[in-house]
C-alpha cells in the first residue's frame, strides 16, 4: 500500500513511497519544511500524524512480456513467455497502481489507463540491458496486458 507523504496544515504532497524508511529522505529533501505554507515538519517521527486509509482494487491486469522468436529467414518463429513485468490495479479512487518486479518493484500511481503504455516502454528500456547476449542483441520484446 502506497504512504502518501502530506503537510497537515495545507496538504501539499511531498511525495509517496512504499517503504516508511523513506519517509524521512523524501522530508529531508524539503529541509523538513513545506515549500507551500512554509510550516515546519517535525524530524521525529512519533510527533507525525498518521492516517490509515485502505484504496481497494477494483480491477486487476498483468502485463505479460513475450520475447519474438526469429527462425533463420528472419520470419518471427515463436513468442517465447518471459514472465509477468507489471501487475496493474485501477483502485476505487480512479486511479491506477502499477508494481513492478522488474524495476525493483517500485509503485507508481497513474492517473489514466493509456499511460501504462509510456511504462511498459521504461520498463523494456530496464530490461533490454540486462537481456544483451554475448554477441550484443538485445532481444525484440512485445508486451501483452491481460486481464486478471
Amino acid at each position: 500500500m502506497p504512504i502518501i507523504i502530506k503537510c497537515s496544515s495545507c496538504g501539499y504532497i511531498f511525495g509517496q513511497t512504499t517503504n516508511p524508511n523513506s519517509i524521512h529522505e523524501i522530508l529531508k529533501k524539503y529541509g523538513y519544511r513545506c515549500p507551500c505554507c512554509m510550516s515546519l515538519i517535525d524530524k521525529n517521527a512519533k510527533a507525525w500524524k498518521i492516517t490509515v486509509k485502505a484504496i481497494k482494487t477494483v480491477e486487476k491486469w498483468y502485463v505479460i512480456r513475450k520475447d519474438v522468436i526469429y527462425d533463420g529467414d528472419g520470419k518471427v518463429a515463436k513468442l517465447e513467455e518471459k514472465g509477468i513485468v507489471a501487475i496493474v490495479e485501477k483502485m476505487e479512487n480512479g486511479k491506477y497502481s502499477v508494481l513492478s518486479p522488474s524495476a525493483s518493484g517500485r509503485l507508481l500511481i497513474l492517473d489514466s489507463f493509456e499511460q501504462i503504455y509510456d511504462i511498459i516502454t521504461t520498463i523494456a528500456r530496464v530490461e533490454s540491458y540486462r537481456d544483451i547476449d554475448e554477441e550484443g542483441n538485445i532481444p525484440t520484446a512485445i508486451y501483452e496486458i491481460v486481464r486478471a
